[in-house]
């Protein structure tokens, strides 16, 4: 009962009680004519009680008969059923032998529940009494280890990150959360101007909005930022397929140029191999987009003093200028994207246009000899 509602009823328990009472059910106060309660109404602002010593020889207590936690989340059955694995399997050991003599044949099961539910413990604490900080931690610093706790692994022998983090934010004072909060803040609002950011260039890549908020729901850091749309562009890139199986030519092009974007788009917070590896997928669509396209793109080998400059002519009207686009760094994988748009605009207009990567940047001096032609 809200303490709230009882104190606004002006009421002592007992009279608040038998009124509540009555008003709840008509039919149960009807048989209850003249309730004399046979001792005082008590009232407990918290409900929740901790056993320590609930094992011995002879006895052991399972679930809410030895510890009862806050059940905002759900944890009472799932640590019943576990501690009751838990039971079953040190009764079977006691059987057949193993620890009799012992003072308390069943410490080992307390201790490993003592384990489990002091996770449980921690995360309502944390919960109620560092509410923006846990909420910190769940949607962005430790989303695995929360993602852990709350699927129920929570009888791990060493402490994740996550649960020790929010452990030593429990044990700080009232008054040293006052500057983490205020830290706290600003880190958040750096995330969401971040984010603006990130929208923004992320739109002019092609990137649709809707599933841009998508990935702000389920990606929590740059990895699984990068996963997330790798496997959107993988998606479009076999609706592509099938749309060409089917001869639906235009919507191949939108689902091969969505699929291009997206794995471009993937790898911009990486590095190394995984990087490589995505801008080639990126590649890789471009080039089943190529010859789609109105006009039709052509993969060229530009000579350049002593190597060649890869690149794509796209030929408008006859006689019309052609516009020479060149890379703007060392991405390999620009010219696919960024270059491709722009160039859009330019064929839009009736002119032709070439777009490579400039001498030495992006993927010059990376083919054999055989194939600069």
């Amino acid at each position: 009962m809200p303490s709230s509602y009882f104190a606004s009823r002006k009421e002592s328990r007992h009279d608040f009680l038998v009124r509540e009472v009555r008003e709840l059910s008509p039919r149960l106060a009807s048989h209850l004519p003249d309730v004399e309660l046979v001792e005082e109404v008590h009232a407990a602002s918290n409900y929740s009680y901790h056993i320590k010593e609930f094992t011995g020889k002879g006895y052991l207590c399972v679930g809410d008969s030895h510890r009862f936690i806050d059940p905002i989340f759900s944890f009472g059955v799932h640590v019943s059923f576990a501690e009751a694995r838990m039971v079953s399997e040190a009764i079977a050991r006691y059987l057949n032998g193993d620890g009799r003599d012992a003072v308390n044949p069943f410490a080992a099961y307390q201790r490993r529940s003592e384990l489990g539910q002091g996770v449980v413990q921690s995360l309502i604490d944390a919960f109620w009494n560092r509410p923006l900080a846990f909420g910190f931690f769940v949607h962005v610093r430790y989303v695995e280890d929360c993602i852990d706790m709350f699927a129920g692994r929570i009888y791990e022998e060493e402490p994740s990150p996550g649960l020790v983090a929010m452990r030593k934010l429990l044990e700080k004072a009232p008054e040293d959360m006052s500057a983490f909060q205020s830290s706290l803040g600003k880190s958040l609002l750096c995330l969401q101007e971040g984010l603006k950011l990130l929208y923004l260039g992320a739109t002019s890549f092609g990137i649709r909005y809707s599933d841009l908020e998508q990935a702000k729901a389920f990606a929590y850091d740059t990895r699984s930022w990068n996963v997330f749309f790798a496997k959107l562009a993988e998606r479009y890139e076999k609706l592509a397929e099938e749309a060409l199986d089917a001869r639906q030519t235009q919507s191949a092009i939108a689902w091969l140029e969505d699929s291009v974007n997206y794995y471009y788009f993937s790898q911009v917070f990486l590095t190394g191999d995984q990087k490589a590896a995505y801008q080639a997928c990126s590649r890789r669509a471009y080039a089943q987009l190529a010859p789609l396209l109105n006009p039709p793109c052509r993969r060229v080998m530009m000579p350049f003093m002593d190597t060649h400059l890869p690149g794509y002519l796209r030929v408008g009207k006859s006689g019309a200028p052609c516009v020479l686009l060149v890379g703007p760094g060392s991405d390999p994988t620009s010219k696919e994207v960024v270059l491709h748009r722009l160039a859009e605009v330019f064929l839009k207009r009736g002119m032709s246009v070439a777009y490579f990567d400039g001498p030495g940047t992006g993927r010059t001096d990376r083919y054999p000899a055989d194939e600069r032609r």
